[in-house]
């Protein structure tokens, strides 16, 4: 695990667990109130990472932010009795639906004993903490329940798995409205992109990641069924045709 601090009090984590795709937890550590974003694959992870915050954070509140349900972002919940646990409203459900499948599919990467927590407080469209500077979107995307939150204090944009390296996941077929998305981070100039997965992403590979759903849009993209696109592209195509798709991981 990597710990890089990132302005004021912007914290990323960044883990190799799952071999070359690197996986990113964001602590933003307000003055009142700790934020967790994501908390990777179960209790071990989160200790490490509150370990590597140390004394200062040590009795703050935590309120933990899932950016959506996949297995990968939540099995860490379980670190924080008693914390909020703050996730778009489609995100519940979808956490009822398919965590326990994936955690039967994927328990080999499990850090520690893992229990399913939920999101307990949910929303749909916006939710703020205009005292602490940090903002929850929601930004469907990658799946029906991503979220975005935003740190006007850092000027950071965490976006988690809406923008991805080399090419988008899909995991929700509404190519269009990802695309819609995508465009819509454009209006945070100036503001740092960090996602789920990809390391410090730029401009150039947001623009990458919409004009790739652009040619699925356009039905004009065979060309991504070469490496190194074609893993993530053959599951992608399996989700526009209604298929269950192998996950690349």
């Amino acid at each position: 695990m990597k710990h890089i601090p990132i302005g004021s009090r912007c914290h990323l984590f960044a883990f190799d667990t799952l071999g070359p795709m690197i996986t990113h937890v964001i602590v933003i550590d307000s003055p009142r109130t700790l934020f967790v974003i994501d908390t990777f694959l179960g209790p071990d992870s989160m200790r490490e990472v509150m370990d590597a915050l140390g004394e200062p954070v040590v009795g703050k509140p935590v309120v933990v932010i899932n950016t959506h349900f996949h297995w990968d972002h939540i099995w860490g919940n379980c670190f924080f009795p008693g914390a909020r646990i703050i996730a778009h409203s489609a995100c519940r459900t979808l956490v009822r639906d398919h965590s326990e499948s994936e955690l039967a599919r994927f328990a080999r990467f499990a850090a520690g004993p893992v229990r399913i927590v939920p999101p307990d407080l949910t929303f749909d469209t916006r939710l703020a903490f205009p005292d602490e500077g940090i903002e929850l979107l929601d930004t469907t995307g990658h799946s029906e329940d991503s979220i975005s939150i935003v740190d006007h204090v850092d000027h950071v944009v965490i976006a988690g798995d809406n923008i991805e390296a080399p090419i988008p996941y899909l995991s929700d077929p509404d190519v269009n409205r990802f695309a819609g998305t995508l465009k819509g981070y454009r209006a945070y100039s100036g503001y740092r992109l960090i996602a789920g997965h990809a390391d410090d992403p730029d401009g150039a590979l947001l623009t990458a990641n919409i004009e790739y759903l652009e040619a699925l849009l356009a039905g004009d993209a065979d060309r991504f069924d070469c490496d190194p696109f074609r893993a993530i592209h053959r599951v992608n195509r399996a989700v526009l045709e209604g298929r269950v798709p192998d996950d690349p991981v």
